[in-house]
């Protein structure tokens, strides 16, 4: 006798058969935000070709307006930009920009036109798409400033946070990061060091070899002279960077 791969027991409260539920569909590819992964993982450690090029960045050599980042649609970021990923330095609001040029150029989110064509369908039929979903949130950026534009579809109406005009300690904490302490200074110093790695050494940067080049140049120079070269870069770079802002 054949055994049965599931058995469908009788229900005497109710006299009716009461099957197993289905099984929740997993969403395509096609239907998935292409943003959901994280492309920096603050967990591992900070190799050392990672190392190499943020020292040549942060080593001031060259001059402020040299192109480090070009993409071919024309878009370019200049060495002082680069150089306020170094720790307790100010971020230019165009490295903003850079990672979303990174993120639209990834291979990872090729699908990102799908994406939006199933955004736009589900608005359209927002009444059987979205019918469950209360809130829309948009981030927006805009030059130095970070918003986000929340949308209640449940009640008419809209609200704008301005990320500079709210003072919530708990809202500065990221899933992975440690409390406030020098243990979470390691990590922004490490965070910083992989999106300027990431951005730089880019497929689609122009300049890459160009820059790798120059950190290969950069490092034949003996160690102690580097060391000193940065150590003089590390008391300049704010007021390098302060004169440029």
């Amino acid at each position: 006798m054949p055994i049965p791969f599931s058995v469908v027991p009788f229900n005497n409260d109710e006299h009716c058969v009461s099957r197993r539920g289905y099984r929740p569909r997993m969403k395509s590819e096609y239907l998935k935000c292409p943003y959901i992964i994280r492309a920096v993982d603050i967990i591992k450690g900070v190799p050392r070709q990672e190392t190499r090029v943020v020292e040549w960045i942060f080593s001031l050599q060259g001059e402020p307006n040299d192109i480090v980042f070009h993409t071919l649609d024309e878009f370019s970021a200049q060495r002082f930009h680069m150089e306020s990923f170094f720790p307790t330095c100010e971020l230019f609001g165009h490295v903003n920009d850079c990672w979303s040029q990174v993120l639209n150029l990834d291979k990872k989110s090729q699908r990102k036109d799908k994406f939006i064509e199933n955004l736009v369908l589900s608005i359209e039929d927002m009444d059987a798409s979205l019918c469950f979903v209360g809130l829309l949130f948009l981030p927006i950026i805009r030059s130095f400033n970070i918003f986000l534009f929340v949308i209640n579809l449940q009640h008419p109406e809209f609200v704008i946070i301005d990320k500079n005009k709210v003072d919530d300690p708990d809202g500065e904490r990221y899933a992975g990061f440690k409390n406030e302490s020098s243990a979470q200074d390691d990590q922004l110093v490490k965070l910083r060091t992989k999106y300027l790695y990431k951005i730089i050494t880019h497929e689609y940067n122009v300049k890459k070899d160009y820059v790798l080049q120059k950190v290969d140049e950069f490092h034949t120079i003996p160690s102690r002279q580097r060391s000193q070269l940065l150590a003089i870069a590390k008391e300049e770079i704010h007021r390098r960077l302060d004169d440029l802002s």
